[in-house]
């Protein structure tokens, strides 16, 4: 699947994000609709991730982020991919911290640190997903 709205670093970071940490016959789905222009990436969501939620729904996000020992990640350089009921403009570089505890945080979204190796699938029920291989 080719990723034309997309440069080579970000379409690297969701081709291994896809190909690693969604379920199998919903990864065409994501390829199909990831390859249109940022406001159709609605049609894709968190849930699709075949990782395990963390089952903390009512846990801060910054006290799952320290229960799963990403804090060495917070300010590390990441891409945000904005799906689901967050989906707005696509794509951005930023970190796990303005991500996901900044001022506005993101409602929905994959936030890919490790190409293929690490990222969170974010619910917008506030659902956790640690994607590490």
């Amino acid at each position: 699947m080719s990723f034309e709205n997309l440069n080579p670093e970000e379409a690297t970071h969701i081709k291994l994000f896809i190909r690693n940490f969604i379920e199998k016959h919903r990864r065409h789905r994501w390829e199909t609709i990831l390859s249109m222009k940022p406001e159709k990436w609605s049609g894709v969501s968190a849930y699709d991730c075949n990782q395990p939620e963390i089952p903390d729904w009512n846990t801060p996000v910054a006290d799952t982020i320290s229960k799963l020992n990403l804090e060495k990640y917070i300010d590390h350089k990441a891409l945000i991919y904005q799906i689901g009921h967050g989906a707005d403009q696509g794509v951005y570089k930023s970190t796990l911290r303005n991500a996901l505890l900044g001022e506005e945080p993101e409602l929905e979204c994959i936030i890919s640190i490790v190409p293929g190796k690490l990222a969170i699938s974010y619910g917008h029920s506030n659902e956790f997903r640690l994607c590490k291989k």
